[in-house]
């Protein structure tokens, strides 16, 4: 059975529309597709529509960003719905510092001399969440530099001259609410995030598991 459980559509920072994303799966016949997109839900309906219409199997999901003891991890959780609850709570919030990090971001930019709006940000990601990577999209548009990875390696990566730190979750608060309304968690770069961290991830499934076995369903990758 191909599957494919952790992708992005244009909700947060990948290329296609969340239809466009479960097209191109059910073009390569794939019979199961999760929309995980940064830390929103928001492409979750378009996805749904779109994989009911292609006869895919669909999971809703969404990859966090966790704060970790040596520095971040991304976290996938699947099954979780684009309704009020207490991580879709979160969510929001997210959405809400991250917007307040673009702000502070564009600041920077022109304490640098640069000239980049938050205008043009939003206009570079369209509908989607707005991101760092469309921040270096518009200042390689501008000629600023000449490459997305560069606008990373020169002004935006952590400890470069724009970089504003970011609100995080822990791996916990992340990983119990999800679970406890049935949803799944796995590392999203499970190679990047060490043992310990995996085993950190495995330890808090099996107490959430052990307290709601009837409604969880767990993944660890």
């Amino acid at each position: 059975m191909a599957v494919d459980l952790h992708t992005h559509s244009t909700a947060s920072d990948g290329s296609d529309s969340p239809a466009a994303l479960i097209q191109a799966a059910a073009a390569l016949r794939l019979e199961a597709i999760a929309l995980t997109d940064h830390d929103t839900l928001a492409g979750i309906p378009a996805a749904r529509r779109a994989a009911a219409t292609a006869g895919l199997e669909f999971v809703p999901g969404t990859e966090i960003s966790c704060e970790w003891e040596p520095g971040s991890m991304h976290l996938v959780v699947l099954f979780l719905e684009p309704v009020s609850g207490p991580l879709q709570d979160r969510l929001q919030d997210l959405q809400a510092a991250r917007d307040a990090r673009n702000e502070r971001i564009v600041e920077r930019l022109h304490q640098l001399g640069i000239d980049v709006s938050l205008a043009e940000v939003h206009q570079e990601a369209g509908e989607g969440s707005v991101g760092r990577p469309h921040l270096a999209a518009v200042l390689v548009q501008k000629g600023v530099v000449e490459s997305i990875p560069a606008a990373f390696d020169e002004l935006l990566a952590k400890g470069r001259p724009a970089y504003v730190e970011r609100e995080r979750l822990t791996p916990e608060e992340a990983i119990r609410p999800g679970a406890e309304l049935g949803g799944g968690a796995g590392a999203g770069t499970p190679s990047h995030s060490g043992p310990h961290l995996i085993r950190r991830v495995r330890r808090l499934l099996r107490a959430t598991r052990r307290r709601r076995t009837d409604r969880n369903r767990v993944l660890v990758r």
